[in-house]
C-alpha cells in the first residue's frame, strides 16, 4: 500500500478529490452533534467573544501547569503529545515501561492507565490535549492506519498514527533534533496562545494550524530513515542527512537557499546536492517544494485561514510561485483544491 504520506501523488487526485467531499457530506459523524466526550478544563477551550460558548476540543498545559497533568494524562476523552525538554522521564503505560530521553516528543492515546515519572517540572515543557476529531472531523478513536481503512477516511489520519492504541510502549517517544525541538515548542506556544487569547475570528482555525504543523514536523520525522519523498528501493539515509531533514522541517517556513543549507551543514552545494539525490531521487530544492506543498495542502483542506496565510507559513513569499508550484503537484490550484474540501464546522 502506498505511504499515507505521499498520498495525493500516487493517486488519481480528481477522483480521490471529488469521492471524499462526497463522503464528507454524506458521512453520519459530519452531521451529528460533535461528542468530544466530557467537557473538563484540562482538555477543552470555551469560546467568548468570538463564537461565544463553542467547545473547542483542545487545549495546551506548560510546565507552570504541572500540577494539573495527571488529572491531564487521565483524561480518556483526549489524545496528548507532549513535548519534553530537558528532563529524560519513564513512560508507562499498561504496566510497561519506557525510557523517554529528551528532548522528545511523546504520543499518548486516550488509556486512562499512564503514568509519566518525570523527577521535576521544566516551564518548557507542554501537553498537547485534543480530540481525534479536531485534527480530522471523521476519525474515531479507534482509527488505526496500519488496519489499511477506506483512504478516504484517513487521507489526514497517518497524522495520528502514534497515538492509537495498539503502538508498543517504545514507539510513543521521538528523540528530536535541537532545531526540531525549539520549532515544536514554538508552534506549541503560539497555540496556546491562540486558545487562550482567543485575538479574532480565526483563533479556533489558527489554534489548530499549529496543531497541524506540529503533528506534519513529527510524521515527517519518523515516517522512515530517510524523510519524505524518497524514490521507491532507495537505500536509508546516509548518516547526518536525519539532522538534514529535521533542519528543512523545522526552517521550511524562512528563506532558505541550497547554498545557506550546505553553509549550516559545513558541506559545500555540490556534495549536498549529491547526498541528498542518493537517498531521495530528489534535488534540495525539490524536495523542499514538496515538503512545503504537502504542508499547505494539509493546512488548506483542514483549516480555513487564507490562502495568503498559508503561503506565509509555508516558506512561499510569492503567490503566482505558491500556485504554480501547489497546481503542479495537486493538479488544480491552492483555492480549487480547498472547494474540494468541507471544513469542520467549529473551524468555519
Amino acid at each position: 500500500m502506498d505511504s499515507p504520506v505521499a498520498l495525493f501523488e500516487h493517486q488519481d487526485v480528481r477522483k480521490l478529490l471529488v469521492a471524499h467531499k462526497r463522503r464528507r457530506y454524506n458521512s453520519p459523524m459530519a452531521k451529528a452533534p460533535s461528542p468530544y466526550g466530557t467537557a473538563t478544563i484540562h482538555g477543552t477551550t470555551f469560546g467568548r467573544e468570538f463564537y461565544s460558548g463553542k467547545m473547542i476540543p483542545a487545549r495546551v498545559l506548560d510546565g507552570g501547569d504541572f500540577s494539573l497533568w495527571p488529572q491531564a494524562l487521565a483524561d480518556t476523552t483526549r489524545f496528548k503529545l507532549i513535548l519534553m525538554q530537558s528532563r529524560n522521564a519513564i513512560l508507562a503505560i499498561g504496566g510497561r515501561n519506557s525510557a523517554v530521553i529528551t528532548p522528545a516528543a511523546v504520543f499518548l492515546p486516550h488509556a486512562a492507565d499512564i503514568r509519566l515519572s518525570v523527577p521535576s517540572a521544566d516551564p518548557r515543557d507542554k501537553i498537547i490535549l485534543f480530540h481525534p476529531r479536531y485534527v480530522f472531523d471523521s476519525l474515531p478513536f479507534d482509527f488505526d492506519f496500519t488496519d489499511e481503512p477506506d483512504p478516504l477516511q484517513s487521507i489526514d489520519g497517518y497524522l495520528l498514527f502514534r497515538f492509537t492504541e495498539k503502538r508498543a510502549v517504545a514507539e510513543r517517544s521521538l528523540l528530536l533534533e535541537p532545531g526540531v525541538g525549539r520549532f515544536l515548542d514554538e508552534s506549541a506556544g503560539r497555540m496556546k496562545r491562540e486558545l487562550e487569547t482567543q485575538p479574532d475570528w480565526a483563533w479556533p482555525c489558527r489554534a489548530r494550524s499549529f496543531l497541524l504543523e506540529m503533528l506534519i514536523t513529527c510524521t515527517r520525522l519518523q515516517e522512515t530513515n530517510t524523510g519524505l519523498f524518497s524514490t521507491e528501493g532507495a537505500m536509508l539515509a546516509e548518516p547526518g542527512l536525519e539532522e538534514l531533514f529535521g533542519y528543512l522541517v523545522s526552517r521550511m517556513r524562512e528563506k532558505l537557499t541550497v547554498e545557506s543549507i550546505a553553509a549550516a551543514f559545513g558541506t559545500n552545494r555540490t556534495s549536498l546536492q549529491e547526498r541528498m539525490r542518493r537517498t531521495t531521487g530528489l534535488s534540495v530544492t525539490q524536495y523542499l517544494i514538496r515538503l512545503r506543498v504537502q504542508t499547505a495542502s494539509v493546512l488548506l483542506r483542514n483549516t480555513s485561514l487564507p490562502v495568503a496565510e498559508i503561503m506565509e507559513r509555508t516558506g512561499f513569499v510569492d503567490e503566482s510561485h505558491f500556485s504554480r508550484s501547489f497546481k503542479k503537484y495537486a493538479e488544480r490550484s491552492p483555492s480549487e483544491y480547498r472547494k474540494a474540501f468541507i471544513i469542520p464546522e467549529y473551524v468555519q
